[in-house]
């Protein structure tokens, strides 16, 4: 049984040998489907906001906007 970690169906070993490290990697899937889940818990009136300071990766705040999840930030030069 490999039991390598996977992202997306990528092993990390393969991510690091072609990438080089330290590397961070996003499951795009599992990001998604979390917030989706949330949202199907929260009530609907209810808005999920994303922290922009946590993680500014704007691949990573344009995945979590598509899934409902809206930006918050502390000023507009962080936006």
């Amino acid at each position: 049984m490999n039991s390598e970690f996977r992202v997306q169906g990528i092993g990390i070993e393969e991510l690091a040998a072609e990438y080089g490290t330290p590397l961070y990697v996003y499951d795009g899937n599992e990001l998604t489907g979390r917030v989706t889940d949330l949202r199907t818990r929260l009530h609907p009136r209810l808005e999920f906001f994303f922290s922009l300071k946590s993680n500014p990766n704007i691949s990573i705040c344009a995945l979590l906007h598509s899934a409902g999840a809206r930006a918050e930030v502390s000023s507009m030069a962080e936006l």
